[in-house]
């Protein structure tokens, strides 16, 4: 693992590098919501009431930490290892709260329909930074899908997703692809040329793959992307 330390607070998720201290990509996103994003999103709170609301949102973030834990091991070749038998265990033993079988729905689904689209792992949820721009984050995974150097993130949901609903996990991805080419952490990795979104979700039986190569990332996202740091940048103070 790189040299970064998180740091938590009510502003927001930050890192300690080797370059300094950086906002984190999802604080980022967060905090420079445009209008129309945040109303639909206080729609929503009004709609099925606050407490619900904070509900549903810690049980995503609870079951997600899970999630992410099993596909971290399934897919590690060193001491994190995980067969699918372990990995059940993992879910077995978990104690946080999250929805056991809903994971073990979602680690089946990976297992049937993702694994063997993953080739060689060069690293598995590592923090990295871009010190030019200035943010850092964790990444899920970064490796070969279907043989191309990519980076990919793992997404749980309720709902089925629409390309245009996932705007900012397209901005997301290309905030990753930049610490790839600017973090000195990634600097033996294979040049990534796609960024990989996999959803899994409780309305579909296979997980939904959206996937962008590099020159869309680069055309489109990133200048998005750059826009929004810029932003954070301009009303925050690290």
């Amino acid at each position: 693992m790189s040299q970064v330390i998180q740091i938590n607070s009510e502003k927001g998720r930050r890192y300690q590098t080797p370059d300094g201290v950086f906002p984190s990509v999802t604080t980022i996103l967060s905090a420079t919501k445009s209008e129309r994003d945040k109303k639909a999103l206080d729609d929503w709170r009004n709609k099925v009431g606050p407490e619900e609301a904070d509900r549903i949102s810690k049980q995503s973030t609870t079951d997600g930490t899970l999630m992410h834990s099993c596909f971290e091991g399934l897919s590690a070749f060193d001491h994190r290892m995980l067969s699918l038998r372990d990995a059940y265990e993992l879910i077995d033993k978990d104690e946080t709260g999250a929805n056991k079988e809903r994971i073990k729905g979602f680690v089946n689904q990976w297992h049937e329909h993702i694994r063997e689209k993953l080739g060689a792992t060069y690293f598995l949820e590592e923090y990295g930074w871009n010190p030019k721009h200035g943010y850092a984050g964790a990444i899920d995974h970064i490796g070969e899908f279907e043989g191309i150097p990519s980076v990919v993130d793992w997404k749980n949901s309720t709902k089925a997703k629409k390309d245009e609903w996932i705007h900012d996990y397209k901005l997301q991805g290309a905030a990753y692809i930049g610490m790839c080419y600017r973090c000195p952490v990634f600097a033996e990795v294979p040049p990534v040329k796609q960024f990989v979104c996999v959803v899994f979700n409780d309305e579909t039986s296979e997980p939904q793959i959206f996937r962008y190569v590099l020159q869309d990332i680069l055309r489109t996202y990133w200048p998005q992307w750059e826009a929004r740091v810029k932003l954070w940048h301009s009303k925050n103070k690290v």
